[in-house]
């Protein structure tokens, strides 16, 4: 543009000022573009995301919608707006008839204020990822020559895998010394920083052998700065290196602590791992791929058989448990100058990744099928375990309601086999689809992000490789005891003992083992009642975790119990043994709300009789919720009214509508697109694996008998009366999953055992379900009442389906919860 108007000048083919207006508008675009820095504009998958879409698009109307900036493209306004001037300029002078093109007249950048935000976010952990990957290939160079100098045995890290929100590796090495005594010390590599450290003055001659073995000497910390030249140096011990007792390192394996099936070599004896636990485990190892990825730390993935994990009391005193994974190298297996490249077909760390995600939150093994084996050429050694989690993955969606999870597996099988992504690109797609959804998905369940602590990095007086640190923990609860090298963790429920001497302070709180936030009874905002044994069973199956029992009143009769569903605090309780109907439920309920005042709502949770019609095709197993149809408000009572002169009797009074919170929870989750066909199935599965007799019974157990059949017994001898010729139905139903049913509970002090009357109280008020506890709650405190249907409210009543519905009614509120606002 430059020479066309030097040419214009030249020719005079338009007056001076004219030819100057232009000239200088078209510096004003010279000017923004050479403010831009030589390398600022880094391409970003994240930043243009739309690009690949826009390339391909052919509609107008389309194109629009694929040009969406993120931050770092907020520079190109300038230079879009200079340029837009110099365009209205030149038309002007050229006296162009020529109309706007439809993509001159929209607005070319958008800035999208969350957007811009999560996008800085993620530069800045990406960078971080970077910066990592730089010392983690430095100190593995230095590693592996300063190692191959030692004419000691082969030296053996093991590298903490804690996300690395610090720009550091922490690692335990091992001394050189004594071969029957291991000896390690724990050592801090991180970017040479003089403001940081005070380095020792002088050139010193040392090897790392000789420093690291002094400074487990004198028990202390080291700390190692590596210049880029590829030489280090250490700094001066301070207050926070020095430690109680040398490093012990772990001898627990990720596989053992998720299976079972130990060694047998005397190693802790360990609980099972709490959900966010799990989750937490899974970002940290996530977000350290993330930033090992192509250095010889990496090497080729990462499984439940090569994580060990250290646990340890939480350093900051609150009762629980911290888990610190761990990755063991061997020096001279690793190899300088590593660089990123494919193994195969694929990433194999990624689908290695896949696996272990799969086996820490799912909960299963990957098991290879024959017909997985399908390589022909032989070329990718990864595909029949690509294939097996491919199966796995696909053939859970049906019944797994935790899609989150899903989908972060099915982006490390989307990740797998692209061989066109470089080690910058691969870094991008792990953080975005990957790391960033595991943190969100965590921080959806638990209102307060987990904190640091439970991977913590740097614990000087409590630190988890310090054994005599871990005996002396007051806050722990019950003394700690050492087995194998490593504290062996006891049972949950007897941490705290009686005669523990930190007791007395914690009577009126408690910490919740899982998150550490502290516990009082306003801390309880949801109620479930049950009214068997075998109902709170259920409930308490499904408990994300558990807390200790908090003290009540002396003249509150009720037991309760405490644990926590997703983000909810639950306080749980049963009515007495051999108890039932209204009036106890109305007693338990008004002890409930007196002990734990912060009570929003409370979910009648257990079984009930149902009532099938044509209309609704309801089976045994299924779970009816009280739900307002009509002038009625969910639930009735069948059995408060008054008898008419035509012998007809008619129900009085009026109870509660459940909450419109509630109310709108339940359209939230009916409306759901992604919620599962059969979304209570993975619920009722958790609780068969814990209690067996739990498990649906034969479908042929399932009968609906005609209304004119009568049951009698005779001296133990079951007989069946048909009236009128008519037969029993058992038309199967082809799913077998439990159904959910909305709408009007019939609640009594009596057992409904009559088909007859079933059917009438149903042909008049369109019933679903009756029970025998809601109409004593539902005017007391605000109320959804969910039931599991055990029978069909005729003389066939038997017991066989209980549990399998007290099953299905606790799936059900927990999948409630789950959608509910704290």
């Amino acid at each position: 543009m430059a020479d066309v108007l030097t040419i214009a000048d030249a020719e005079r083919t338009l007056p001076y000022e004219e030819v100057g207006e232009a000239a200088e508008a078209l510096e004003d675009i010279l000017l923004e573009i050479t403010q831009i820095p030589v390398g600022g504009s880094t391409e970003s998958t994240r930043d243009f995301p739309k690009l690949v879409a826009l390339s391909t698009c052919t509609d107008l109307s389309m194109c629009r919608q694929a040009i969406s900036f993120g931050d770092a493209a907020a520079r190109l306004r300038p230079i879009y707006t200079e340029a837009q001037r110099f365009n209205t300029i030149m038309r002007r002078l050229y006296h162009s008839q020529v109309p706007d093109t439809w993509s001159q007249s929209q607005i070319f950048y958008t800035q999208d204020e969350s957007g811009s935000r999560e996008n800085n976010e993620g530069a800045v952990e990406l960078s971080q990822a970077q910066a990592i990957s730089n010392i983690a290939r430095t100190v593995s160079d230095l590693l592996i020559q300063q190692s191959n100098l030692c004419t000691a045995a082969c030296h053996t890290a093991l590298v903490l895998l804690n996300g690395f929100t610090q720009p550091e590796i922490e690692m335990l090495m091992s001394v050189c010394g004594d071969k029957n005594r291991p000896r390690w010390n724990i050592v801090s590599w991180s970017k040479d920083d003089p403001c940081k450290y005070s380095p020792q003055t002088g050139e010193h001659t040392d090897d790392i052998c000789a420093v690291l073995k002094r400074s487990w000497k004198y028990k202390t910390r080291l700390r190692i700065s590596v210049r880029k030249d590829g030489t280090w140096t250490y700094g001066s011990t301070s207050t926070e290196d020095r430690m109680e007792s040398n490093a012990i390192a772990p001898t627990l394996r990720l596989r053992e602590l998720l299976h079972g099936g130990g060694d047998g070599s005397g190693g802790a004896i360990a609980t099972r791992l709490l959900k966010k636990d799990k989750l937490n485990l899974a970002i940290a190892v996530a977000r350290s791929i993330l930033c090992l990825l192509g250095t010889p730390m990496m090497h080729d993935g990462l499984g439940v058989e090569d994580i060990y994990i250290a646990q340890a009391a939480d350093p900051l005193g609150q009762g629980a448990l911290s888990n610190k994974p761990y990755i063991t190298r061997a020096l001279d297996h690793m190899s300088t100058g590593a660089s990123f490249k494919l193994s195969g077909e694929g990433h194999p760390y990624i689908l290695k990744l896949g696996v272990l995600l799969w086996e820490l939150l799912i909960g299963k093994k990957i098991t290879i099928n024959p017909e997985d084996e399908e390589d022909e050429d032989g070329v990718d050694s990864n595909l029949s375990l690509f294939n097996a989690l491919n199966r796995e993955e696909i053939n859970s969606r049906e019944i797994c309601v935790e899609k989150p999870i899903l989908d972060v597996i099915a982006n490390c099988l989307n990740i797998y086999p692209q061989t066109q992504l470089d080690e910058r690109m691969v870094r991008s797609v792990v953080y975005w689809n990957i790391v960033k959804p595991l943190q969100n998905y965590l921080d959806s369940l638990y209102t307060t992000r987990v904190r640091a602590s439970t991977l913590h990095r740097k614990r000087p007086a409590n630190d988890m490789t310090s054994n005599e640190s871990m005996m002396k923990s007051e806050d722990f609860g019950s003394p700690a005891c050492r087995q194998g090298g490593l504290l062996a963790l006891e049972p949950r429920t007897k941490r705290v003992k009686e005669d523990d001497p930190g007791l007395q302070w914690r009577k009126q709180e408690r910490r919740c083992e899982n998150c550490g936030c502290l516990l009082t009874p306003e801390s309880y905002a949801i109620g479930i009642v049950c009214a068997l044994h075998k109902e709170l069973l259920a409930v308490r199956i499904l408990f994300d975790c558990t807390h200790e029992s908090i003290p009540v009143p002396s003249e509150d009769s009720n037991h309760y119990s405490f644990g926590r569903m997703g983000q909810h605090d639950i306080v749980a309780v049963c009515l007495p043994s051999g108890e039932y109907g209204t009036n106890s439920a109305a007693n338990a309920i008004a002890n409930m709300r007196r002990s734990f005042p912060a009570i929003r709502f409370c979910l009648l949770v257990g079984i009930g009789a149902g009532v099938p019609t044509e209309q609704n095709d309801l089976r045994l197993g299924d779970v009816v919720v009280s739900h307002p149809t009509g002038t009625h408000p969910g639930v009735i009572q069948y059995d408060l009214g008054k008898q008419g002169e035509d012998g007809v009797f008619h129900p009085t009074g009026s109870l509660q509508r459940p909450p419109r919170f509630l109310l709108t929870a339940i359209s939230h989750l009916i409306s759901n697109p992604d919620l599962s066909p059969a979304p209570l199935q993975g619920y009722v599965d958790q609780i068969i694996a814990t209690r067996p007799d739990y498990k649906r019974p034969d479908e042929v157990k399932d009968t609906i008998f005609d209304t004119g059949t009568v049951h009698i017994t005779r001296n133990g001898i079951r007989e069946h009366h048909y009236a009128d010729g008519e037969q029993q139905s058992n038309v199967s139903r082809r799913a077998t999953h439990p159904h959910i049913h909305y709408g009007l509970i019939a609640s009594g002090n009596r057992v409904m055992k009559s088909a007859s009357a079933r059917d009438h109280l149903a042909s008049v008020y369109n019933i679903l379900c009756f029970e025998m506890e809601a109409a004593g709650v539902m005017n007391i405190c605000p109320c959804l009442v969910i039931r599991g249907i055990c029978d069909y409210a005729d003389c066939h009543k038997n017991d066989l389906w209980q549990n399998y519905a007290s099953a299905t009614a606790a799936a059900y509120a927990k999948l409630l919860l789950t959608v509910v606002r704290p």
